[in-house]
């Protein structure tokens, strides 16, 4: 069985474009498209790494909640729930101050939208999951 991967996206074509090469060398990838259901899928299965969009939706029902947060408020309660599962997060802001923020989070690598290549995020994974 390979490694697990649970990848936090709710951009359909850019996870299509991005998994293609990590299930090709065989990394098993679940996805959550929203904060909700990435929590409970946590509690649910055991990961060896989570990627994870900034932006993302709550998946709360009430109009009002399912406004778009930044991931890093989803990573700092999966952190709080006691899961210190290493993390990439790929985002289409490009901040220092947010950069510094999830680094206090354990984020591993940080990438920006449109500039990544398949090749590149399946070697970074490769380097944290294959060491």
């Amino acid at each position: 069985m390979g490694k697990r991967i649970l990848w936090i996206e709710d951009d359909a074509i850019e996870l299509e474009s991005l998994t293609w090469g990590l299930k090709d060398r065989g990394y098993e990838i679940d996805v959550a498209f929203d904060a909700k259901d990435a929590i409970s899928m946590i509690h649910k299965e055991s990961y060896d790494l989570i990627i994870l969009d900034i932006l993302l939706p709550t998946g709360e029902k009430n109009p009002e909640k399912s406004i778009k947060f930044p991931g890093e408020k989803l990573i700092g309660e999966i952190r709080k729930r006691g899961f210190n599962i290493p993390t990439i997060a790929i985002t289409v802001v490009s901040d220092a101050e947010l950069e510094r923020r999830l680094k206090d989070f354990n984020i591993i690598k940080m990438f920006t939208k449109g500039r990544i290549l398949p090749s590149q995020l399946s070697a970074e994974v490769d380097d944290i999951l294959l060491r």
